[in-house]
């Protein structure tokens, strides 16, 4: 019978480690996390964690120049967890434009590197998994006042936030270790599960019908879309996923301001055409002119009304629809 109490030869499940993962540092890694016992599901853990690693390396145009990002420390209004790290951008030192889907790209300005912040820009705390774009979503110092400023989130979202915990950590595959996967630099999978998780977190905000939750998600499923892209994995699932939350954005009038609500319009019309549906993108450039003819009779009597916004984005909506046959359309920089 075998004993379950022999003493671990250590050295023997190093070779044996040594001969799956073929680089010392892992082994080291994967002992120091997992202990001296072979775990196939551990083994793969640690060799994709490695490729997501060296999907990050920046190339050397990005290593020159001064760091665009500052770390900051919050805290986190769900589980009370204490110095959770966040990245901030500095002003001013990231060139930011957006090609016709919105989405960002970032090139380094005045001396700085080049940083795609979109990957760091998520705030995950490593104990409940709470995550947010938004740093007024934790727990914050105000360094003016030295007092605490609270969430922004309601007690009520945080208490339903409490409850889906499990769910949270449930997305967390097995094997990885939160306070150390979402440091920097991290990588395109990292980068993917922080906007994953910060969905469940707007999840909770749209089912307590708070303003902007449905547009953040749609505005999420965008950021993955891209990193997937980048990943040179199919984006289309991420791409149709945003498109179904804009139009439920829409239809249910949940931005809390009209330039929300013009950029939510022109998505829809972006990620129709993306998608090859363009009679539904064409009827949403309908819907656009009925806002339009609508706001400049509300013009008409009141001077102070501001049409000038929506026909920037009618126009850009019209361009698209105009240039839809071309195949690199969506390859381009607005």
């Amino acid at each position: 019978m075998y004993n379950i109490f022999m003493p671990v030869n250590v050295q023997e499940v190093k070779k044996r480690l040594t001969l799956l993962l073929k680089e010392d540092n892992l082994v080291n890694e994967y002992i120091r996390r997992f202990g001296p016992v072979i775990d196939i599901k551990n083994i793969k853990a640690i060799k994709e964690e490695k490729e997501s690693a060296r999907n990050e390396t920046p190339s050397a145009a990005e290593e020159k120049g001064i760091d665009p990002i500052f770390e900051i420390t919050v805290s986190c209004p769900v589980c009370n967890y204490e110095t959770i790290t966040g990245y901030e951008l500095k002003a001013k030192a990231l060139q930011i434009t957006e090609n016709f889907l919105l989405q960002s790209n970032y090139k380094g300005a005045m001396g700085h590197q080049t940083v795609d912040y979109d990957r760091l820009s998520v705030i995950v705390c490593p104990r409940c998994l709470f995550a947010s774009p938004d740093k007024r979503d934790f727990t914050t110092l105000n360094k003016i006042t030295n007092k605490m400023v609270p969430s922004q989130i309601s007690s009520n979202t945080l208490l339903t936030l409490q409850e889906k915990i499990g769910e949270r950590k449930a997305a967390l595959p097995g094997g990885i270790r939160a306070e150390t996967f979402f440091k920097r630099p991290r990588s395109l999978d990292s980068a993917v599960l922080t906007y994953r998780l910060a969905a469940l977190r707007a999840k909770v905000e749209a089912f307590h019908e708070l303003p902007n939750a449905l547009y953040k998600l749609g505005s999420y499923n965008m950021k993955i879309a891209k990193l997937l892209r980048q990943k040179k994995e199919d984006e289309v699932p991420a791409l149709q996923e945003a498109l179904d939350y804009f139009v439920e954005c829409f239809q249910n009038s949940n931005t809390s301001s009209d330039v929300l609500e013009y950029r939510t319009l022109y998505t829809i019309v972006a990620l129709y055409l993306r998608l090859g549906e363009e009679k539904k993108g064409h009827t949403y450039i309908g819907v656009f002119d009925k806002l339009r003819t609508d706001l400049k009779a509300e013009a008409q009597k009141d001077p102070s009304v501001n049409t000038t916004t929506i026909e920037k984005w009618i126009e850009k909506a019209k361009y698209l629809w105009e240039e839809r046959e071309r195949t690199d359309l969506f390859e381009e920089k607005n």
